[in-house]
């Protein structure tokens, strides 16, 4: 699936097996592999963590 922020896609295969969190950075392991994504605000973290945990 595709997760779009400020213009840039954001991609994860489900199942997401493992996610962490730090400030604006969210690191999480989908089907094939980590990824990180850095995000502006808190808000947005918040944000896309909601989106991955409805995966």
């Amino acid at each position: 699936m595709t997760h779009r922020f400020n213009g840039s896609n954001i991609e994860a295969t489900p199942p997401i097996s493992s996610i962490s969190v730090n400030k604006q950075n969210v690191v999480y392991k989908d089907h094939s592999n980590f990824r990180k994504v850095s995000l502006s605000n808190t808000l947005e973290t918040k944000q896309f963590v909601t989106w991955l945990l409805a995966m």
